[in-house]
């Protein structure tokens, strides 16, 4: 029976085991590495510690690039790649170097260790949508960093603006609580918090060029599972992964002013139409199978029967070979800060409270 080895810094159990179904295999998560593991997979760079990894020359080691530039910047330099046999990531700019690189979109459902979000509903429109408040809310907790594409600040701006110059009402939900006007606590229910608003502010916490490309989460499919619409920023290719028609751009507008005054003018006809949009490509998409642990356990299983990866065709780069002089030194700052935050403040996520 092979073992796959998922490690998790954060975990809230010491130890977690299942089996994978169709498999002669077993999933284990744990804080730190096993030794009998054929393959370790470890969840975010900040759960690789050099130190308590085993000295098997024979296991396979991969590389989960869970969390995006804004929260672990180690995940796009380049040095910190070289102890993985592989590095599987939803980023489309290391994806087109080939190489150790290999395709997997965010997890965002069947968590062993609690996470208390990415619970998917039912993919079909409520027949009550027009009692929905025609109002915006968000859930999000008050977060820092120091990379320049953060968009952390950007919700908070943004329901600071709102509340002096909109017409529509922003609320806000989550912890850290956020202190901005509108805030209302923590949310009992995500997907119940969403559904009594037409609109979503669904901000990723990231948004750079490059590195923000293919980082789809659970973000914008709590948005729609709970059928609000989505006012979206983040990854740069978004329309690459969801349909134009699921969601409002928020890079379309000029201005706050404008955003506004096009959400008070939308037709119930034109926002129809965007939940009909909504429920079907949530029944084609079928979030929940795309986004399990056990396509984890699958594809550590496939990359550990193909052996060593293949050599990539140029010379590969990282998040330091692009850089701007003050993105390298968010980065720098980033690097030196969280190591001491983990240490001190034993946080479910990596990105600073």
């Amino acid at each position: 029976m092979k073992k796959i080895n998922i490690v998790y810094a954060y975990m809230c159990e010491p130890r977690f085991e299942i089996e994978v179904p169709g498999h002669d295999a077993v999933a284990v998560w744990t804080a730190v590495e096993e030794p009998d593991a054929d393959v370790v997979v470890y969840h975010s760079g900040y759960s690789y510690d050099p130190g308590n990894a085993s000295t098997n020359p024979s296991v396979c080691r991969m590389l989960y690039t869970y969390e995006p530039l804004t929260v672990y910047p180690g995940h796009f330099q380049k040095k910190f790649w070289a102890p993985f046999d592989y590095v599987l990531t939803w980023n489309e700019t290391l994806l087109e170097q080939g190489g150790k690189f290999v395709r997997f979109p965010s997890l965002y459902y069947d968590f062993p260790f609690g996470a208390a979000h990415g619970i998917a509903g039912k993919p079909v429109c409520p027949e009550n949508w027009k009692e929905k408040s025609k109002a915006i809310c968000q859930v999000a907790g008050n977060k820092y960093s120091f990379i320049r594409s953060e968009l952390y600040s950007r919700r908070r701006k943004t329901a600071r603006w709102f509340s002096r110059h909109g017409k529509l009402d922003l609320d806000t939900y989550g912890v850290p609580p956020m202190p901005v006007p509108g805030y209302k606590g923590r949310s009992a229910n995500k997907l119940e918090t969403l559904s009594q608003y037409r609109y979503a502010l669904c901000f990723e916490n990231d948004a750079h060029p490059l590195w923000s490309r293919g980082y789809v989460t659970e973000k914008i499919f709590d948005c729609f599972y709970a059928f609000s619409v989505p006012v979206y920023l983040g990854a740069s290719d978004i329309e690459c992964h969801i349909p134009k028609d699921c969601f409002i751009d928020y890079r379309d507008f000029d201005s706050l002013k404008d955003l506004d005054q096009f959400l008070c003018a939308m037709s119930d006809e034109t926002y129809a139409g965007y939940l009909r949009s909504i429920e079907r490509f949530l029944k084609e998409y079928n979030a929940p199978d795309k986004h399990t642990c056990f396509r984890l356990y699958e594809i550590a299983l496939t990359l550990l029967s193909e052996g060593s990866a293949p050599a990539p065709e140029n010379e590969v780069f990282g998040f330091w070979q692009k850089a701007s002089f003050i993105e390298k030194a968010g980065c720098v700052l980033m690097s030196s800060i969280l190591p001491l935050y983990q240490k001190f403040r034993r946080a479910r996520y990596a990105g600073m409270n």
